[in-house]
């Protein structure tokens, strides 16, 4: 079986899954985490800003018997809304 098969492709169609409970504590577990590291920070949003939008990439991983193994949670920033020049002046690759 593909994790590809019962993935929901957005938040949307996590919260409807049968599995949303699971998926809940994924996400919630990965935004702690992500609070733990101290990922973002909170700040006020100056006038005229555009924001990066978020989206949450969902998998499942499955073991060799084709049960589900894990359920995992990624939060992805929508960088291709910007606009070079405008909302920022310098790109960088991540290396390693």
């Amino acid at each position: 079986m593909s994790s590809n098969l019962s993935d929901p492709v957005s938040y949307r169609q996590e919260i409807k899954s049968r599995n949303y409970d699971q998926w809940l504590h994924t996400i919630n577990k990965e935004l702690h985490t992500l609070s733990k590291l101290n990922v973002w920070e909170i700040l006020p949003i100056p006038e005229d800003t555009k924001l990066v939008g978020t989206t949450w990439v969902l998998k499942t991983k499955w073991n060799e018997l084709n049960s589900i193994l894990e359920h995992k949670a990624q939060l992805c920033a929508q960088g291709f809304s910007q606009v070079q020049g405008i909302d920022f002046s310098k790109t960088f690759e991540p290396t390693g």
